[in-house]
């Protein structure tokens, strides 16, 4: 696939476009680009597209890369480095509303040579980004000293329109026209667009459900989406692995929340996890399945052997 394959959303294709020519040319007054929009409208993969069109190393930072203050600071002293193999660099900073709060206000202030791009996905365009950080002008240091003010530029990626999702599903598919136009027009990304083709049923499961595994990791990385109820409670509970003092402190803050639960009956709210002043991020949260339909097995008590009696000629007689 190449840039110009690249479904709906052309006004905004062509303002990286034009906003990435200008940058390499020199012409710099714009470091970054938010890049709004649900999921499955293409926001990630277009960053690809976009590098392989300037023909330039993609490095891209996900909320999977870092898990703590060291793998942050780590990757953003590597932001700079040059690549062997080309002279151009796209940074891009993936779902951006998925990482840690405190990741986040350093992420947005990184100070880069090569142009940015933030993906998001949950941002508010109305609350958020009118009280965030991107709305405040960054000043950049030139080589000679002087500064300069940073721009941004804020753009938004919306599901393509019905006719070109159509359009491509005619191209792929060889299901009945009517089936194809209440697939375009009901789905609700171009993904579940295509993901509906395999059963003609429209699929609006844009974020699909977590895993253990993806539960523990949002936990640990201070990026819950929802409160907790009494079994995720005693679910993270009995994840925590360890007994040393952040191990101690973790299971004292959920033992009082699994109170709170119990016997209050609340729930906790997100923020409250997410911004939890113990050391969540630092310790190791993995869950032991337990089969609680399993029978236990039987003990079975050891045999006696019994003893031998002896043959005598009285007994005998």
């Amino acid at each position: 696939m190449e840039l110009k394959d690249f479904i709906g959303n052309h006004k905004v294709v062509h303002s990286l476009i034009s906003w990435l020519t200008d940058y390499f040319d020199g012409n710099v007054d714009k470091r970054y680009c938010v890049l709004y929009g649900d999921s499955g409208n293409g926001k990630s993969i277009l960053l690809k597209l976009l590098a392989d069109y300037f023909d330039a190393e993609l490095f891209v930072v996900t909320p999977d890369d870092i898990r703590s203050e060291q793998d942050l600071d780590n990757i953003i002293k590597s932001l700079n480095t040059k690549s062997l193999f080309v002279d151009r660099k796209i940074v891009g900073i993936d779902d951006l509303d998925e990482f840690p709060s405190h990741f986040i206000k350093k992420l947005i202030l990184i100070n880069s040579i090569y142009p940015i791009i933030y993906t998001s996905k949950t941002l508010s365009l109305d609350n958020d980004f009118k009280n965030n950080s991107f709305k405040i002008v960054k000043k950049a240091i030139d080589k000679d000293g002087s500064e300069r003010i940073v721009k941004q530029e804020l753009l938004v990626l919306n599901k393509p329109l019905s006719s070109e999702v159509l359009t491509h599903l005619k191209g792929i598919s060889d299901l009945p026209e009517e089936t194809l136009e209440r697939i375009a027009k009901e789905s609700q990304s171009f993904r579940s667009a295509i993901l509906s083709l395999h059963n003609t049923a429209v699929n609006d499961l844009v974020n699909p459900e977590q895993t253990g595994k993806e539960f523990l990791d949002s936990i640990k990385g201070r990026r819950l989406k929802r409160s907790l109820n009494r079994n995720d409670v005693r679910y993270i509970f009995d994840s925590i692995r360890g007994y040393g003092r952040g191990e101690l402190t973790v299971m004292s803050k959920f033992a009082e929340w699994d109170y709170k639960c119990k016997v209050q009956f609340e729930e906790i709210d997100e923020f409250l996890v997410n911004n939890m002043k113990e050391p969540i991020q630092e310790i190791e949260l993995k869950y032991r399945y337990i089969d609680n339909n399993s029978k236990p097995k039987k003990v079975e008590k050891p045999k006696v052997e019994e003893k031998k009696k002896e043959v005598t000629i009285d007994g005998w007689i």
